[in-house]
């Protein structure tokens, strides 16, 4: 996994997500932890879940203390990544949600932060620096038609 600056101040995840394999219908409105970040832990402990990342051979203890959710996210988009065309989804946080994934990001330079989509960790990319202005793009191995239905999940989850 890799993060690198998205223009200015996002991030891009690289991933393979078999979750947008899924046919299942978006989540319920209204549902804060459809998308959770979470740092990853080197050791089990009291505070840490195991999880397996999706479409991989890989179990990582990720702590329970969820840092960002849906509600810090203003909006989600599918979208095309700028260099290599492939689908995206770009998300917008909130005032507060960037303030708070600025603070992550910063505080945790080196360390994994899980991303976790209804409950399925999609991944743990590296935080290599501290992610200013409030928007991170997230990049994988899934159709156009799928980040668009997961941008609908998140957007019918988000405070408004």
């Amino acid at each position: 996994m890799k993060l690198r600056a998205c223009l200015v101040c996002g991030l891009v995840f690289v991933m393979g997500c078999a979750y947008f394999a899924k046919s299942s219908p978006p989540v319920a409105p209204k549902n804060p932890d459809l998308l959770q970040f979470r740092l990853v832990e080197e050791k089990e402990g009291p505070d840490t879940v195991a999880m397996k990342v999706m479409g991989k051979d890989e179990t990582l203890n990720v702590n329970k203390q969820v840092l960002l959710n849906a509600l810090d996210v203003e909006s989600a988009k599918a979208t095309r990544e700028r260099h290599s065309g492939s689908p995206g989804l770009s998300l917008n946080f909130t005032r507060d949600g960037a303030k708070k994934f600025a603070e992550v990001t910063a505080k945790n330079v080196n360390r994994k932060l899980a991303i976790i989509v209804d409950g399925q960790l999609l991944s743990a990319p590296v935080i290599r620096s501290r992610v200013e202005g409030g928007k991170a793009v997230i990049t994988g191995s899934f159709t156009m038609k799928e980040a668009q239905e997961l941008a609908s999940a998140i957007n019918a989850n988000v405070a408004r």
